[in-house]
């Protein structure tokens, strides 16, 4: 009978050691900072399924390291033992404590989430979401070949869209990350590779006709100050020769999508929509990255805004980075064409590739699963 306990209890262990252990922990081998053999990690949710899942947190108050509320707290405690983020212990405590605290940044951190060790609104969410929908997640990815068309290119930049961040990779290795904006859910910013071959300093915003209908001709039916306010300027046409046209001669109510027969322009400065850099990579989808005046987007979990373009938070820093094999190019320079105003554009003798994907689970160099949300609803 002792030894039936004996092996029951060091079943117990391995299974508590297996969840802990960083999955595909072979890949880890890899130089490549994303590892994408998800079958492993597919193998632990589904027996996590099997068993019953994890625990839901009832409603009620935000959860700290100090709070008082004993039953939700061991119902944490259990969830994140499950998955993994807690380790196990044989004196545990049902409170929440220093161990508690650094599970729930564990998480959040493999989520996508802001890293405070807080159970908020956001946190419980993504503790909530069942297993079986994580599996449904890993199995999307699974199925779906993200990541084998061109990263395997030496020098490249990734865009993640569900993550919302750029990712500089040379040799196998992540040498900068940003927070990106992406095009809203009407307005999906599309998956495709391209070469940056240029920037532009200062650039223009030619403003697509989407953009002219949806968004700028209800304001300026509103307010026929509108141009004025924002810098934009209308012209005849883009091709051939073209000339100004007074904002004052347009009957602007009449206006639709069968007789908007001019452009929109608006000038470069700080109040230009593109902000101040613009990073081209020729494509048929009118998509580039560019920066932003309104950096305040940035702080947000949910970023996205735009009209499918993409945003980025350190535009100073890939400038330069992709101008450091011309001669004529420095940091300095470039901040000084800035504050001059005069638009400007840089050919690049290294055209480096740009990725767009978009997965919501990956596992990192540490052999940590991260799940993000589907922001364009695509595993539905």
């Amino acid at each position: 009978m002792r030894y039936l306990v004996f092996i029951y209890c060091l079943l117990i262990v391995l299974s508590f050691s297996f969840l802990l252990t960083p999955v595909n922990s072979s890949a880890n081998t890899s130089k490549y900072p994303f590892q994408f053999k998800l079958q492993p990690v597919l193998k632990k949710y589904q027996n996590i399924s099997r068993k019953g899942g994890w625990p839901q947190l009832n409603k009620g108050k935000t959860l700290r390291q100090g709070s008082s509320d004993l039953e939700r707290i061991s119902i944490l405690r259990k969830r994140l033992l499950l998955s993994g983020d807690l380790k196990p212990k044989s004196n545990a405590i049902n409170k929440f404590d220093v161990n508690l605290l650094k599970a729930v940044k564990r998480f959040q951190y493999r989520h996508g989430l802001f890293v405070d060790g807080i159970v908020g609104r956001r946190t419980q969410e993504a503790l909530d979401d069942p297993v079986e929908h994580r599996i449904r997640q890993i199995k999307n990815n699974l199925n779906r070949k993200l990541w084998k068309n061109g990263t395997s290119d030496p020098q490249h930049i990734l865009v993640n869209i569900a993550d919302l961040k750029l990712s500089v990779i040379e040799k196998s290795h992540i040498i900068n990350e940003m927070r990106v904006i992406v095009g809203k859910d009407y307005r999906q910013t599309p998956l495709f590779s391209e070469k940056i071959r240029s920037i532009v300093l200062n650039p223009y915003w030619y403003i697509p006709e989407t953009v002219i209908l949806e968004d700028l001709l209800p304001e300026i039916k509103k307010d026929l100050n509108y141009l004025k306010k924002n810098h934009i300027e209308l012209f005849s046409t883009w091709k051939g020769e073209f000339y100004t046209i007074a904002p004052e001669v347009i009957e602007w109510d009449t206006l639709d999508s069968y007789n908007l027969n001019f452009q929109f322009r608006q000038m470069p400065g700080p109040h230009n929509s593109l902000g101040r850099f613009k990073f081209i990579f020729p494509n048929d989808h009118a998509v580039y990255l560019h920066s932003t005046p309104n950096l305040s987007i940035f702080k947000m979990q949910s970023r996205t805004y735009s009209s499918g373009c993409i945003r980025i938070e350190d535009p100073v820093w890939l400038a330069n980075y992709l101008t450091k094999n011309l001669v004529n190019w420095s940091r300095k320079k470039i901040l000084n064409v800035i504050d001059k105003g005069t638009p400007t554009k840089i050919e690049l003798k290294s055209q480096v590739p740009i990725h767009i994907k978009y997965f919501t689970v990956w596992i990192d160099r540490k052999g940590l699963v991260h799940f993000r949300k589907d922001i364009y609803n695509r595993e539905s």
